[in-house]
């Protein structure tokens, strides 16, 4: 349906006439677009979280020329969503427990790139249940029950009604343990798991 001119210089018409020919042409090839790049940053590889979740991907895609134009999301095979916006942030649906190998794929110009696969757990967090608590030489420690991945805080109280948090840990098993100095003053301990980021 459109008209396209050509400019063609012969420059050889092969021998005797024999039908083959050499010929420069005017107009340039045609040029294959840039390929995107695309790269999930957060969540980092191996992440934990606590059912239900709600996880939020953010990703660093890019196209030397023009402009990415989509992002999509997938587990496996399995499309979780996509964005056409940047800066292509994603949140997941409630994703239950299991295992999630997430790869997102940018599109510019009809063509796409595909990043590096982002493993994601989802676990069933158990009850937080504490050992009895031991004394010692001067401290005072306990364990507690965790999901390995999961974050946790131990807070302190005097009154049992204001709380001040301790420190916050990641687990690194079934199991964590929590120890500090002992005190004059009268000390309760409790422990709560923090939130998905």
């Amino acid at each position: 349906n459109e008209d396209t001119y050509l400019t063609l210089t012969f420059s050889d018409w092969g021998r005797f006439f024999s039908g083959s020919f050499t010929y420069t042409r005017s107009t340039p090839s045609a040029v294959t677009p840039p390929t995107p790049t695309i790269s999930i940053t957060s969540p980092a590889n191996n992440a934990v979280f606590a059912a239900p979740a709600n996880v939020k991907f953010t990703v660093n895609a890019a196209v030397s020329s023009g402009s990415v134009t989509n992002v999509s999301f997938f587990n496996n095979a399995s499309k979780l969503g996509s964005s056409q916006t940047p800066p292509f942030n994603f949140t997941s649906g409630a994703l239950g427990a299991g295992s999630y190998p997430v790869t997102a794929v940018a599109t510019a110009a009809g063509i796409s790139a595909t990043s590096s696969v982002v493993n994601v757990s989802v676990v069933t967090p158990v009850t937080t249940s504490l050992s009895a608590p031991a004394a010692a030489n001067n401290q005072f420690s306990f364990n507690y029950s965790a999901n390995a991945g999961l974050r946790y805080v131990i807070e302190t109280s005097s009154n049992l009604f204001n709380w001040t948090p301790v420190v916050t840990n990641t687990a690194s098993s079934s199991s964590a343990s929590f120890t500090t100095n002992i005190l004059p003053a009268n000390d309760f301990y409790r422990v709560g798991r923090m939130p998905n980021p």
